[in-house]
């Protein structure tokens, strides 16, 4: 016995003098700073050595000295800062991987209750935290700020701050002990990894979500979460891979992905519901999986359910069509979209998106609340700036499709730049609505004006604001400055176009004149919402259509070209009062397959060559020149087109010249004489380049009358050197169609009343008398020959 209490009674000295030891390692110190940055002072003032502390609170306001302080304190575990004042705490303050700093053995944290921002890696693996108290005044956390603290339990806060609208990445990486707490209203992005490996953390995500990135909570436990990603949310890999989510809802937006596994090895999810109105695609064919629960769906709307069922990816799993009926929302298409055998709920509201196409198939009937289409952001150009089909697009070949509530046009301009639209239902100038209020110009070309003047030039005039612009007019429009414009369609019949199976009639106005380069213009446009094919159109007088630069003549007969959605163009009228657009015309791509029409009338003996200038700025203009024995010499507007000189500055330009000096972008004619003369507009002193891009002529000699030079183009291409102006005498082609010369030799025998030129278009007699030697082009009323004096 005398030995047992022996043994107690070393055993109790042994833990006093543990517990008087332990006691001896708890220094606790409160100080209150008489001005920022004096922590280290006051410490010193309670206790010397400062790194023996273990417990500290703050009073007054700290600045980057004072928690320089802190951070060096080595024994430093618990610190109550809920009393000082600071607004900013730095990064890297008590980051364990950094050499800085000496206190790793934190476990209770209060942060000052104004704190607005944490640094970047403030806490960054504290492996013994287990504890922060966050202020309700915080609004941003560092990147990586409570990495891996794998023993951190709580925030002492409900729900994160207010204002706190982004989660950085690695923010919560790998807290595994790290207790659930609400993610508010008002973040709207959760970066990388930021939940990845909290193995107990689960909240429900705001509707104010925008972004959610990569493994953002990859073995998170989320357990029985519903997801619910709001519209236009943009979603990386992994994002919930590996949780204990119960159900996931993508938005009418979320129509593909090529990211690898957003959910794969959810294994208790049991729905996952794609709401996009198209098909949902995903090319690494890892979407789901893992996903290996025996009771999962996959919800899809009722119009997809066979198109889901034969799906490569998705057939193999248990797909149910959700009635939609009740489905007020608005069904965003962003990927081609056809409807043959089934139909969108009545009175669906769609948004049709850049590079997206809807074709209603059958004859079943469909209709449609409110539609929103987009047309083209940038100009008519191929290289646009988001590519060159950045338009909706639709075709409806059924005849009981209609729209029973709004139609809005949506396109994106550039500051100060012209653009040439035609929209496919009547609206208002004065409904035009852009964003922030930028001011914009419309204007119609006066054609009446033109035939009037017999100019080219002075015909645009401004809408009124209170004018109504009919479908398939075409018009120009300009902001100042970058914006988004909508176009409302009137509440008329012209709303149901956009869904119209019956061939557009576009009224023309005759515009009447002697001149007949001048008469007939009109500024029209795609009627239909899609490419249409311009070899159905029911003429051939060429048209022409901006570039962005410049302009562009078409043939109907020489080109295949697909006029652009939402696009006007010139054309005159062929002595009809209309211009019909039959609905075989449309197509979904700008690609030419079918020639019959315009071209299937093409002459077999047709020839021709397009003469283009380019400037040291690549920027580039062209003429053609066609020969045709059944042509006249002088302008019909049934073949040819008249030179429109572009609003841009910068660009060159080159036309063809007829004895009456008409300027061509198109000149067909029978070969007569074999000579022709061009015309050219240099903008700026420099080099130009002269070339022929498409040649079925053969020999193509070009004369420079200021060099002396001839240089054939069928083999080569001209440089030369110009000066700012116009100059319509510098250059001739001599052709030769067919191989035959055309030239008619004519002696001084004909001495009638004519006029008579020189090679280079002077225009020298008015009678063949009294002509020196040499060769002249003579004109009799409408016909020309050449005529060679001996």
């Amino acid at each position: 016995m005398k030995k047992i209490r022996m043994i107690l009674a070393l055993l109790a000295v042994s833990v006093c003098s543990w517990q008087s030891a332990w006691a001896q390692d708890e220094v606790v110190v409160s100080v209150s700073l008489a001005q920022p940055g004096s922590l280290g002072y006051e410490i010193l003032q309670k206790h010397d050595p400062i790194n023996e502390v273990t417990d500290l609170t703050v009073t007054g306001v700290i600045n980057d000295d004072d928690w320089n302080i802190m951070r060096g304190i080595t024994n430093l575990k618990n610190l109550d800062l809920s009393g000082a004042s600071c607004e900013t705490m730095p990064a890297n303050v008590f980051d364990r991987s950094s050499n800085i700093c000496d206190a790793d053995n934190l476990i209770l944290v209060k942060l000052p209750s104004n704190l607005k921002s944490i640094g970047s890696r403030a806490f960054y693996q504290q492996y013994s935290l287990t504890d922060v108290y966050l202020p309700t005044t915080l609004e941003e956390i560092g990147t990586y700020c409570f990495f891996t603290c794998s023993n951190l339990e709580s925030i002492h806060l409900s729900s994160l701050p207010n204002g706190i609208t982004t989660i950085p990445t690695g923010c919560f990486r790998n807290c595994k002990k790290l207790q659930s707490f609400t993610i508010p209203e008002g973040v709207t992005y959760i970066g990388n990894n930021a939940f990845n490996g909290c193995i107990l953390f689960k909240s429900t995500l705001p509707t104010t979500i925008q972004s959610i990135g990569s493994s953002a909570f990859d073995g998170a436990s989320m357990e029985g979460i519903d997801v619910v990603l709001s519209e236009n949310t943009s979603v990386d890999e992994h994002i919930f891979s590996d949780s204990k989510i119960q159900s996931i809802t993508f938005p009418t937006t979320f129509y593909r992905t090529n990211r690898y596994g957003i959910i794969s090895d959810c294994k208790e999810l049991t729905d996952v519901y794609l709401k996009s109105p198209t098909c949902f695609t995903c090319t690494n064919g890892a979407f789901l999986s893992g996903c290996t629960n025996v009771n999962l769906k996959i919800h899809v709307p009722a119009h997809l359910l066979t198109t889901y069922k034969t799906d490569s990816y998705f057939k193999d799993y248990t797909i149910v069509g959700d009635a939609t009926d009740d489905y007020t929302g608005l069904w965003t298409i962003s990927a081609p979209l056809s409807l043959s055998y089934t139909r969108m709920p009545d009175n669906s509201n769609i948004k049709l998106c850049r590079s997206a196409s809807l074709e209603v198939i059958g004859s079943t009937a469909q209709t449609f609340g409110n539609v929103l289409t987009y047309g083209h952001s940038s100009d008519y150009s191929q290289s646009n700036k988001y590519g060159s089909k950045d338009w909706s697009m639709i075709i409806n070949t059924c005849d009981n499709v209609t729209i029973t509530g709004t139609l809005e046009h949506k396109i994106q301009t550039y500051e100060k730049k012209w653009y040439f639209f035609c929209l496919p239902f009547d609206f208002k100038v004065g409904d035009i609505v852009t964003e922030n209020n930028v001011k914009y110009a419309i204007r119609y070309y006066d054609g009446a004006n033109r035939a009037t003047t017999n100019a080219a030039s002075s015909n645009w005039k401004n809408y009124d604001v209170n004018d109504i612009i009919p479908a398939g007019t075409g018009f120009i429009f300009q902001t100042s400055a970058e914006t988004w414009v909508t176009f409302k369609a009137q509440d008329n019949a012209s709303k149901q176009y956009v869904m119209s199976n019956n061939a557009f009639v576009k009224a023309l106005a005759d515009n009447d004149t002697e001149q007949a380069a001048h008469k007939g213009w009109n500024l029209v446009g795609n009627p239909w919402q899609s490419y249409y094919n311009i070899h159905k159109l029911s003429f051939t007088a060429p048209i022409s259509v901006w570039t962005g630069s410049t302009y562009a003549a078409y043939s109907l007969i020489d080109d295949d070209y697909a006029i652009r959605p939402n696009e006007a163009f010139f054309v005159q009228s062929p002595g009809s009062s209309s211009i019909t657009f039959p609905t075989d015309g449309r197509q979904l791509t700008e690609e030419i397959t079918s020639q019959n029409g315009a071209r299937k009338r093409s002459a077999s003996n047709r020839q021709l060559v397009d003469i283009q200038i380019k400037d040291e700025n690549q920027m580039t203009d062209k003429t053609r020149l066609v020969v045709n024995p059944d042509a006249c010499l002088s302008y019909e507007v049934s073949c040819d087109a008249s030179k429109f000189m572009s609003m841009d500055a910068n660009v060159p330009q080159i036309y063809s010249l007829g004895i009456d000096d008409t300027q061509y972008a198109i000149n067909e004619r029978p070969a007569d004489s074999g000579v022709l003369r061009l015309g050219i507009v240099t903008m700026q002193e420099g080099q130009y380049t002269i070339s022929a891009i498409r040649n079925t002529l053969g020999e193509v000699l070009l004369k420079d009358y200021q060099t002396g030079l001839t240089t054939d183009l069928s083999q080569n291409n001209y440089s030369f050197d110009a000066e700012v102006g116009v100059n319509e005498s510098r250059f001739t082609l001599t052709f030769a169609a067919g191989g035959a010369t055309g030239i008619s030799k004519v002696t001084r025998e004909s001495h009638e009343m004519i006029e008579v030129f020189t090679l280079d278009g002077r225009k020298v007699n008015n009678s063949t008398e009294d002509l020196k030697q040499g060769v002249y082009v003579v004109r009799k009323g409408q016909k020309a020959q050449k005529m060679i004096i001996k």
